[in-house]
């Protein structure tokens, strides 16, 4: 299910990003490590689906305790977020899977069933 988590908060995720930033996109983040325009409206939408993917997933599974839901979703979702701002060349096509599931493997022991 971790894969299946990691794997949808980062598809799902980039995918609403680059809708949301194209469509809606008024506050670009500037910075030198940020590669190309990216919107403050991208990068929320990416941690919002983010959120949503990893908490369905973690309901779905019944993989952590009720009260381990929101905490693990938050902090995935920003990480995933972060993570896909700064990636450059387009690899958080691997970077992200890969963070999200670095960040929920230790907070599902933490908070795991």
């Amino acid at each position: 299910y971790l894969v299946i988590a990691s794997v949808l908060a980062w598809g799902l995720g980039d995918a609403a990003a680059a809708l949301v930033g194209k469509r809606f996109g008024r506050h670009f983040i500037v910075g030198k490590l940020i590669e190309g325009r990216k919107s403050l409206e991208g990068t929320l939408a990416m941690f919002a689906v983010s959120f949503v993917s990893v908490i369905v997933v973690l309901i779905a599974y019944g993989a952590v305790k009720w009260y381990g839901y929101a905490p693990i979703a938050i902090i995935t979702a920003a990480v995933c977020a972060v993570v896909e701002l700064y990636t450059k060349n387009g690899m958080d096509t691997l970077t992200c899977p890969l963070a999200a599931a670095a960040t929920m493997i230790p907070l599902v022991r933490l908070l795991g069933v």
